[in-house]
Parts: C-alpha cells; structure tokens; sequence
C-alpha cells in the first residue's frame, strides 16, 4: 500500500487509531493487526484516505461482528471462525510451518543425542551454559511374532508377555448395543458400553482445494 497524492488528513488519521485502541484490547495486537495488512502504524500519516478507510472499514466489521476470531501465531492476522476460506487458509498455512517446525526440532533431538555417551536409556548432554536430558526411544516389537510365541507356548507365556490393550469391535459392539437376552448378556452389553468415552481428541482436518 503506497502513498497517493490524496494523503489522509489528521482527523482521519485520529479517528482511524482510535477505533484501532477500541478493537484491540493491546497495542501490540493492533500493531500485528496493521502489519498484517501491510501498514505500520507510524506512517498512517503519509497513507492515502483510500487506503485508511478501506482499513477502517475492515476494523469496523471487526468490531460489529459477533463471531470471535482466531489469531494467527504468524502474522497476528485476525481471521472469524465464521469464515471457512480465511480458517481453511490459516490452518493451510500452520500445518506446513508445523511440518517445517517438527523436522527441525527432529534434526535438532538426533544432533543432541548423538552428542551423549554411553547405553543409557536417560542421558545427559551439557553446553557452556545450557544442559539437556535426552531420553532415548523404547525398543520396538515385531508384534506378529509375539503373537505366534503367545498362542504358540501357553505354559510360557503368562511369565514373559503380556496382553497389553482390549480394544472392542466396533461392528459387533454396534449390533451388541440393540441386543436383548438374558441377564448375563445385557450385563456384559452394559459393561462394555460404559467403557465407550467418547472423542478425547480433536477433529482431523484434510484440506480439498
């Protein structure tokens, strides 16, 4: 947004970084609000009218909206959970930082670890003035082959594995749900309902175009 030969007046200008102090709870919300937008907020002076009424009109949409806004951790940006391109467009945004993000802090985990001595499960890498504690990665299991050692050695097994997780299936628990029958069954059916505690996590979000 460049400087035009209609330079907004000082009320203008006034008027504008008022309604910004009544939007914004901070000035550094709003100072990442304008920057987001490409304005800075110690040159709104030499700004064209065009332009601070087209920001001015943004911020009062903003201020009469009902609909609460998410912060973009990038660039301030504000965007209204009403508005599914602006959140599609922001979570687009944060998953490929985040994938950026996790494979440095993975090259960063390898570079420590291999800074550490010994075969130790906890380890200690120390600088001049920081120290860090790796922990290495449990071992992992084939769990086919336990499985055959499991059914295949039963006087054995109870000694050495362990069955670690039940985990119901799902169809058949579905059907179990309208199922009648004696008190043993409708006991068993209630027992495993119980156990059902709903989503614990988040949606997954898989972005179409």
């Amino acid at each position: 947004m460049g400087v035009t030969s209609e330079t907004a007046d000082l009320g203008t200008v006034l008027g504008f970084k008022s309604l910004c102090r009544q939007v914004f709870s901070d000035p550094e919300t709003a100072n990442e609000w304008l920057r987001g937008r490409g304005l800075v907020a110690s040159e709104l002076a030499n700004l064209s009218a065009d332009v601070i009424r087209a920001a001015e009109a943004e911020l009062r949409r903003i201020a009469e909206s009902d609909a609460p806004e998410i912060k973009s951790p990038l660039d301030g940006m504000l965007v209204a959970v009403d508005d599914p391109d602006g959140l599609i467009d922001l979570y687009e945004q944060l998953d490929l930082f985040d994938k950026h993000l996790y494979a440095t802090k993975l090259k960063i985990r390898e570079a420590l670890a291999a800074l550490t001595e010994g075969d130790a499960k906890t380890r200690r890498v120390m600088g001049k003035r920081r120290a860090a504690k790796v922990t290495m990665p449990a071992d992992s299991w084939d769990n086919g082959i336990l499985r055959e050692a499991w059914e295949s050695y039963p006087a054995l097994r109870d000694g050495y594995l362990r069955i670690a997780k039940i985990e119901p299936r799902l169809r058949e628990v579905k059907k179990l749900a309208n199922t009648s029958g004696t008190p043993e069954i409708e006991t068993f059916r209630n027992m495993v309902l119980s156990a059902n505690r709903g989503p614990t996590g988040t949606p997954s979000i898989s972005i179409e175009r």
